[in-house]
């Protein structure tokens, strides 16, 4: 009896680790009225993150990786997801501390997720990668499995993109928390 619990219990953890989330469609061009702005001379990438979320130190994991194996310049903003009527205080984590001291990284408060939701970015860890003239190149995940850091598919294309090579794919399942379910 106890090991089948055992089984069943490790089973249910690594069902629900390698479940992609639900993500929305993406605009395949910058949104008008966007705040953020689209930099024209290198691509731009987009990082949703919930400071709250246990996943997201994966991401950031795999976002450190990229920027140091990077050959090009690329701009990077995180959007920090905060719930309207919380306090500052509340997206404050050890995750927000760690996102703002990477280098080249520009992090933007998102109350409610309304910047994330303008581009369609719903998933803590969701990453979007845009072309100086605002095309999308790559839309999806930068982590293996939920939660877990290492090779994987996204940081391949994304390092391709920026190396001006054509990726193995354009999109990846993203592994993380809808940003709105952990309020």
């Amino acid at each position: 009896m106890w090991g089948a619990g055992v089984i069943a219990g490790l089973y249910a953890v690594t069902t629900y680790s390698n479940k992609p989330a639900d993500v929305h469609p993406q605009p395949d061009h910058w949104p008008e009225g966007a705040k953020i702005t689209l930099a024209r001379d290198r691509p731009t990438m987009l990082v949703t993150l919930h400071p709250q979320c246990v996943c997201s130190r994966a991401t950031l994991e795999e976002l450190a990786r990229l920027l140091a194996q990077a050959a090009a310049p690329v701009r990077v903003q995180v959007l920090l997801y905060r719930p309207r009527v919380a306090p500052d205080s509340w997206a404050e984590s050890d995750l927000t501390v760690r996102v703002r001291a990477m280098p080249g990284v520009a992090v933007l408060t998102d109350p409610d997720g309304r910047e994330s939701e303008r581009f369609g970015m719903s998933v803590s860890g969701q990453t979007a990668v845009y072309s100086p003239d605002g095309r999308l190149l790559f839309t999806g995940g930068i982590t293996r499995a939920r939660g877990h850091a290492g090779d994987n598919a996204g940081r391949a294309a994304i390092l391709s993109i920026l190396s001006k090579r054509q990726p193995a794919t354009l999109r990846t399942p993203v592994f993380g928390c809808s940003i709105r379910d952990l309020r």
